[in-house]
This record gives C-alpha cells, sequence and structure tokens, in this order.
C-alpha cells in the first residue's frame, strides 16, 4: 500500500477491500463475473473462466451475448435482464449457459455499474450439507449413547449441545445457545470444600479462556431439587483447521458413588488400623506381663537353688561330715578287723558324697557368681569343662570391668553353660572360645566360638522345637523374654558362632 494523499489512501483501502471481498467469493461460490450496463465482461474469477471455458483475458471488454449467442432468449436472459433493469438481487436454477451443468444455481447481484452473477453447483452443494448433516447426526447419536455427561460450547461459552445423560446429571434441560446457561447447564455449581462457584468460573470457562484442557478437576453440581453430586470435568478446546478456538467438550463423570466408597473404605481402614493399633496394644501388655513373669519366676528359681545350695552347704554337707567323722572314730577304736573294714567303706561313701553335695550345691547356684560376677563366673565354669569333659574353653573378656547386673548375669551365665555342653557332646571339636564385649552402652554380648562339624542353619529353622526340651531354641526364648536376642552363624564343616545379646542394662 502506498503512502499519498488522502484520496489515494481511500482508493488503496478500497481496492483491498474489493480483493477481500473477490476472494470470499471465490471461497463461498463456484465462480463469478462481473458485466457493466452494456453487458461488457468487466471482471471474471479464475474458477468462473475454468468453468466457461474461455481464458479470463479473452472475455475481458467483449458482450455476453456475443460469446453465448445460445443464451438469448432463454430463461437466463430474461432473468439477468430483469435484474438490469430492476436493480433487485435474484437468483434461479436451471440451464444458464451452454458450459454449465443444468444443476447450477444462479445468483443475481446489481452493481454499479452492471451486474454481478454467481454461481453454485447444486447437486454438488446439497450432496455437501447432506454429507454434513449426516455426520452432524452421526455425531449426536454418539453424543447420546456415550454413558457419560456430554456437552459442548461453543468459543463464547454458550452450549451447543449437551446428551440426555448430562440432562439428568444436571437435573435439566438448559436452552441452546443462550446467554443465560452458559458454560454448564446446572443450576449451581460448588467447589469439592463446599464454596460457591459461579458458572463464569468453572472449569469449561477455564478452558475456553486459557485454550487448554482440564483434567480430572472434581466438582459439586447441584440440582433444581437441591440434590447435589460430585463430578469429574474433562474439558478439551475445539480448534478449527487454522488453530482458532471454536469452542469445547466437557465430559464429566459423575463419581459421587466412588468418591462414597472411597470415604467408607477411609473409615474402614481407619478403624482397622485402630483395631490393629489396640490388639497391638493388647499384645504388647500381654508380652510385657509374660516377660516380667518369666523374669520372676526366673528369679524365684535362682533364689530356691541358691537356697538349695546353701541347704546342700551349711546343712547336708555338715551332717555327712560329723557322720564320716564319727566313722573315723569307730575306726579308730575298734579292734575287730571285719568291723573296721566296714567302717572305712562307710568312710569312703561318706567322703564321696560330701564330694557330690558339694559339687551339687557349686553347680546349683555357683557362689563365684555373686562374689565376681559374670566374668568370674565363666572362668569357674571353664576350669569345671576341662575338668569334668576335658574340654578346653579359652575366655577372652573385653567388658573392661564394667558391672553386669545380676539377673543378665545369671541369664546369660546359664545360656552359655549350655551351649559348652553343646560344644561338648556335637562339635567334636576339643575346644571352644567364650568372648564379652559390650554391645552399644547397655547390652552384653557373649561370643561362643567353636570350629567343630557346625551345621545347616536352614535345616534347624525348619525343625519344630519339641515342648520343654532344652537347647538353642529354649535359650532364644528365654533371652527374648527378657529383651535381649540370640545370632546364630553355622556352617558344616566350618563350626558355630552363636551371639548372645543380653537384655538392656539401667544405666544411672
Amino acid at each position: 500500500m502506498r503512502l499519498g494523499t488522502s484520496d489515494q489512501l481511500v482508493a488503496d483501502v478500497r481496492d483491498v477491500n474489493q480483493q477481500n471481498q473477490d476472494l470470499l467469493l471465490e471461497w463461498l461460490t463456484d465462480g463469478h463475473f462481473d458485466v457493466d450496463e452494456a453487458w461488457r465482461f468487466t471482471g471474471i474469477s479464475e474458477r468462473a473462466a475454468q468453468l466457461l471455458g474461455f481464458p479470463a483475458e479473452a472475455l475481458e471488454g467483449r458482450v455476453l451475448w456475443e460469446v453465448f449467442p445460445a443464451a438469448l432468449g432463454t430463461l437466463f436472459e430474461r432473468e439477468c435482464r430483469a435484474a438490469m433493469l430492476t436493480r433487485k438481487p435474484g437468483q434461479f436454477e436451471g440451464p444458464a449457459l451452454e458450459h454449465l451443468d443444468s444443476s447450477t444455481t444462479v445468483y443475481l447481484d446489481p452493481i454499479s455499474p452492471g451486474l454481478r452473477l454467481y454461481y453454485r453447483d447444486s447437486m454438488e452443494w446439497e450432496e455437501t450439507q447432506a454429507a454434513l448433516r449426516e455426520s452432524e447426526a452421526k455425531y449426536r447419536k454418539l453424543v447420546s449413547l456415550l454413558p457419560a455427561a456430554v456437552y459442548t460450547c461453543d468459543a463464547e461459552g454458550r452450549i451447543t449441545l449437551f446428551n440426555a445423560r448430562a440432562a439428568e446429571l444436571w437435573g435439566r434441560e438448559p436452552r441452546l445457545f443462550d446467554e443465560d446457561d452458559k458454560y454448564c447447564g446446572s443450576f449451581r455449581l460448588y467447589t469439592t470444600d463446599q464454596q460457591p462457584l459461579q458458572h463464569s468460573d468453572c472449569w469449561m470457562a477455564r478452558a475456553l479462556k486459557t485454550a487448554t484442557p482440564v483434567r480430572g478437576d472434581k466438582i459439586i453440581i447441584e440440582r433444581p431439587d437441591g440434590s447435589r453430586i460430585l463430578a469429574l470435568a474433562n474439558v478439551d478446546p475445539l480448534f478449527d483447521d487454522n488453530g482458532k478456538l471454536v469452542g469445547a467438550i466437557n465430559v464429566l463423570q459423575d463419581v459421587t458413588h466412588q468418591s462414597r466408597v472411597e470415604h467408607q473404605l477411609e473409615e474402614l481402614s481407619q478403624t482397622l488400623e485402630r483395631r490393629i493399633a489396640e490388639r497391638t496394644s493388647d499384645i504388647q501388655q500381654l508380652a510385657d506381663q509374660l516377660r516380667a513373669l518369666t523374669a520372676e519366676r526366673t528369679r524365684l528359681e535362682q533364689k530356691e537353688r541358691r537356697r538349695l545350695a546353701l541347704v546342700l552347704h551349711d546343712h547336708v554337707q555338715q551332717l555327712l561330715v560329723a557322720a564320716r567323722m564319727q566313722v573315723e572314730t569307730i575306726i579308730r577304736q575298734t579292734s575287730l578287723e571285719a568291723s573296721k573294714s566296714a567302717a572305712q567303706q562307710a568312710a569312703s561313701i561318706l567322703m564321696d558324697a560330701i564330694a557330690s553335695s558339694r559339687t551339687l550345691s557349686a553347680e546349683l547356684s555357683p557362689p563365684v557368681l555373686y562374689q565376681s560376677g559374670l566374668t568370674g563366673g565363666l572362668a569357674w565354669l571353664a576350669d569345671q569343662m576341662e575338668q569334668k569333659y576335658q574340654f578346653k574353653v579359652h575366655l577372652h573378656d573385653k567388658t573392661e570391668g564394667k558391672l553386669v547386673s545380676e539377673p543378665a548375669t545369671l541369664l546369660l551365665f546359664e545360656s552359655t553353660q549350655e551351649l559348652l555342653l553343646n560344644c561338648v557332646h556335637h562339635s567334636g571339636a576339643g575346644e571352644a572360645h567364650v568372648t564379652l564385649t559390650w554391645a552399644g552402652e547397655q547390652q552384653i554380648r557373649v561370643t561362643v566360638e567353636d570350629h567343630g562339624r557346625g551345621f545347616d542353619l536352614k535345616s534347624l529353622n525348619r525343625k519344630k522345637p519339641k515342648l520343654g526340651s532344652v537347647g538353642l531354641f529354649s535359650i532364644q526364648q528365654r533371652l527374648g523374654y527378657f529383651g535381649g536376642r540370640m545370632e546364630i552363624d553355622a556352617v558344616p564343616g566350618k563350626g558355630v558362632r552363636v551371639t548372645l545379646v543380653g537384655p538392656p542394662e539401667e544405666r544411672e
């Protein structure tokens, strides 16, 4: 466009407008051409030139009736002359010019100066319209058959289509293309936290304003009868071939029942968790009670052992010693060889009884446990194992002199004694190592290790311990009752390492 006088500017604008009009006519019709008052061609579109069978430049300035003399006296001539004379638009269908099909529709539009004729193939147009109507009918049928609520809006938010499920969801049927029923056909809308929501702020409106999809957002729909439904909105903007926004489609899914079920499941889950917590608390209380009862039983057992040991030491052994002394007096005073021999045998039996009583007293409750603690007790046990079974026990004390409580001392001493007896009877080894360390600051650790036959730990775990049996299972159970544990590392042919972790010590 050139810059110049105002008249030139107006002319340029007119030229541009004329070009736009020509393009529009070319798009809307199959072709058009203009004639002046003398019926000379003054303009012809490219499509019209093709249909008339002449190049546009060959027709420019020539008289219509001279180029197409066969049109004289026909409906075409009468309608054209009437429109030129009356200056009123008109149209007709039927044969026009000799190169046009009989199904052509001709539109007559008086212009200054002259007349504009544009035409369309009626049959092709009807076929196109029929195809469009059929396509639209199929689309509407498809939408109506969908189980979900579906509706569409134009770019301004006016509802253009909705199916029966949408009307059921809304509880009403909105008016199509109505300015008062925009964006959604519901009576009222609310957010999921029960706050009122204007239709102009709903998901459809937001999708149209931002030209972006909305996926899986929840919204509460209120019907005219006051009932409410929780729906899931999925909005997709619609664009034409040029990328221009022309509307949007919204698929609403009623999730009211699903939400109620989810809420019920959540309540059931919370109830179940609460009951599990209660049962766990009950089990924990029972476990604590069992642990306390076991500890009390062990304490009473040790007390009874100590009492029996004292009875053996302070009473039975004294009686046996006194009886032996009396027998020795009889031996010294009698002169009969037969009586002396019998008395000597009785004295020997009494000496064996005294030795057995002392051993039993020590085994029931080794005094060294109460005098020197766990380390002293295990040292005494090592001597006993070598004297009675010729089994060497190497003791390694790494506790740095820290004291161990009496309950833990008694429990770990008995467990270690049982493990060493297992080594004697089952390992095939002639020695074992016992190591004392601290597991952290509050738990004593005793490790018993041999390099004997070993065993398959998996097969041991599959075996069910017999009721009342004494062994690894019994040790593990007793430790567990007091809050301790046992760890086993065994390899066939390479030996066994058992670690006893005592109950936590209470430090002041």
